[in-house]
């Protein structure tokens, strides 16, 4: 394997325009690639030797697709270049069947996300902008949510404002992005009122960015935005608990609440009532005694 060889595959398989950074920085990516290659050809040889037997694996699985990730997890950290190396060219191969193709690309990527370095970020973002495949899709979203900070924010911010095949999984990734911008986006995408499925994923997703335990990390809880991240998702949940007023969207934005758990959201509960209809003033009474703090004992 060599720089040469590993771009080449790029342009072979991803024909959309990108920016001259991108570009730069998978350029860089496959020259680290090709060095580690040369250099420890032992990781690279193992992830060979896995993906030759993807056609009997693929033969003996369970379910719909084979089960990859653990496998590809154990590998640890020096699996990481050869798995985006492989993703470079396409986690392809003329003897893959279409089923082993997707179990071999979601779990490279899965395998990527779960080592959450930076490095994955721009791998996945191609993944993802030329990917079609639902799983592998799913898995891409997931990867860029979970390898690039804030830029993954922002990778993901204008995706799950477009209706398409793309957008529930990059809204349902949004939530590996602890960050304001993406806390604002899914409460954004929720103050249009959109269709059921995207309204409750989004729910979802803004509980578990928010999430009370996980800001209670030290990792997260000495982070300066880390108040206004929790108050902008209860603002957005408090308000779609209020949109839908029934069924699966309302239940998720009440479950989510109760997991974020943020400081002003009793607060936010009483300045709604006014606004609110007799019914729901009821039941913003009854969120409001769920989320009331706990007495001291």
């Amino acid at each position: 394997m060599n720089a040469t060889i590993v771009l080449a595959a790029c342009g072979a398989l991803f024909v959309t325009p990108t920016t001259r950074a991108a570009d730069s920085e998978l350029s860089a990516l496959s020259q680290q690639i090709a060095k580690a290659a040369r250099e420890q050809p032992k990781s690279f040889q193992a992830l060979d030797s896995l993906k030759r037997r993807l056609p009997e694996l693929d033969k003996r699985k369970r379910g719909r697709l084979a089960v990859l990730t653990p496998v590809l997890k154990s590998m640890g950290q020096e699996a990481l270049l050869p798995m985006l190396g492989e993703l470079l060219k396409g986690a392809k191969g003329p003897e893959l069947l279409p089923a082993a193709r997707t179990a071999w690309a979601a779990s490279l990527l899965e395998a990527v996300a779960a080592l959450e370095d930076p490095r994955g970020l721009p791998v996945a973002q191609r993944m993802l902008a030329v990917e079609t495949d639902p799983d592998v899709v799913r898995a891409a979203a997931l990867a860029v949510g979970a390898t690039g900070g804030a830029a993954s924010a922002q990778a993901l911010a204008d995706l799950a404002r477009q209706p398409g095949p793309k957008q529930l999984p990059v809204v349902s990734a949004l939530a590996q992005c602890r960050q304001l911008e993406a806390a604002e986006v899914l409460g954004e995408l929720l103050a249009k009122h959109p269709e059921e499925e995207i309204a409750r994923v989004a729910a979802k997703s803004l509980g578990q960015l928010a999430s009370e335990w996980v800001w209670e990390i030290p990792t997260y809880a000495s982070r300066p935005d880390r108040d206004a991240i929790r108050s902008a998702a209860a603002k957005a949940l408090v308000a779609t608990f209020l949109a839908y007023r029934e069924g699966e969207v309302r239940t998720q934005a009440e479950t989510s609440l109760q997991i974020v758990r943020a400081a002003e959201t009793v607060s936010l509960i009483e300045k709604a009532k006014p606004l609110a209809s007799p019914a729901d003033r009821v039941q913003l009474d009854r969120l409001a005694a769920k989320l009331a703090p706990k007495p001291k004992q």
